[in-house]
């Protein structure tokens, strides 16, 4: 397997500007990864400074910066963190690292073994901190855990509530039921990362598996590392902006991901047994919700496209990954209902 960690060694990144020593020790380090979208990023930072019951001390941010331009809005930003109170690194890197490769800096460069890793565009509520630190000081086995998310559309967020009953508890999600209820698609921006943990694994596959790299980083490692999802909402994530809403990535994830999951699963007694059904049903799956995007994009033609290949409106195989993917999420409730835990 490629060290997708080692593959970007020769280009260096340069620390810009920081604000405390660098040997400076920290509880939790925030890492941002960032592409010339400073006034987004600044949203993303003021989240940090706005957490409540939680001492700002404890933390700092590590910002990697793929933009290696010098322009008149990365000034503007560089005299704008200089007012900040809580710590900042703020580093430039000598070439373009790729969107993947910067993932990967930033976990080398976090400068605590409890990292938040968020994207640029999305921002953290402002009990993030001490909901975590509660969660990690009671239960130290968890190297990622994966909290909910608010959406944000047209500069609105979508406050809906989650199930009381499963509200703050966290459990381990098993690569069965991401299976076969298709619900592999975990993101990273938002989530609370052990760095030893990571640094251990290939990281995230610069180009490979562009963009679903974040989807196969969790099933590659899913039966080495302690992944765990906390059924609370915790950070924000602007849907409008994100790359998964551009048309070209939705149809390269459809590509990608349909040989992925054949990759992945190839070895699993189940995937062998229900194969005919489930692997098709499942690229079905996402071709559909990808069709949704190019529609919303009114991207008639490439939905077109998706439709004839995969062939959604008539496909047996995907009714019948439909109604397993039905129950399966009805037994999935009861697991976690079993499983799951306060922590």
């Amino acid at each position: 397997m490629i060290n997708n960690f080692n593959d970007k060694q020769n280009i260096k990144s340069k620390l810009v500007y920081k604000n405390v020593d660098i040997n400076s020790t920290f509880d939790f380090c925030v890492s941002i990864p960032t592409y010339n979208r400073y006034e987004l990023l600044k949203e993303t930072i003021n989240s940090i400074t706005r957490q409540i019951n939680f001492n700002l001390n404890r933390l700092c941010v590590v910002v990697c910066d793929n933009n290696v331009e010098d322009n008149e809005e990365k000034k503007e930003f560089l005299n704008w963190i200089s007012n900040l109170s809580i710590s900042v690194f703020y580093y430039v890197h000598e070439k373009n690292l790729g969107m993947f490769g910067n993932w990967n800096r930033c976990f080398e460069l976090s400068k605590s073994e409890n990292t938040i890793f968020i994207h640029d565009d999305d921002f953290l509520c402002e009990n993030y901190f001490c909901v975590i630190d509660s969660i990690i000081s009671k239960k130290n086995d968890i190297d990622i855990l994966i909290p909910l998310q608010y959406n944000m559309s047209n500069n609105e967020i979508c406050y809906t509530n989650t199930n009381k009953i499963l509200s703050g508890k966290i459990y381990k999600y098993p690569l069965i039921f991401n299976y076969l209820t298709g619900t592999m698609a975990y993101g990273t921006s938002g989530c609370y990362f052990k760095k030893s943990a990571v640094l251990k694994t290939a990281g995230f596959s610069i180009e490979k598996y562009w963009p679903i790299s974040d989807w196969l980083f969790y099933l590659e490692n899913y039966e080495s590392l302690n992944i765990y999802k906390l059924h609370s909402k915790l950070f924000v994530y602007r849907m409008e902006v994100n790359i998964g809403r551009n048309p070209q990535a939705v149809l390269k994830e459809v590509e990608i991901g349909e040989h992925v999951f054949k990759e992945i699963f190839k070895n699993k007694v189940y995937f062998k047994m229900l194969n005919k059904f489930i692997y098709n049903g499942q690229v079905m799956w996402y071709a559909n919700i990808a069709k949704k995007i190019l529609l919303e994009n009114n991207d008639y033609e490439n939905a077109g496209y998706l439709d004839e290949k995969y062939n959604l409106d008539n496909s047996f195989s995907f009714v019948v990954f439909n109604t397993i993917r039905k129950i399966s999420l009805f037994i999935y409730k009861l697991y976690i209902l079993i499983t799951m835990k306060k922590v």
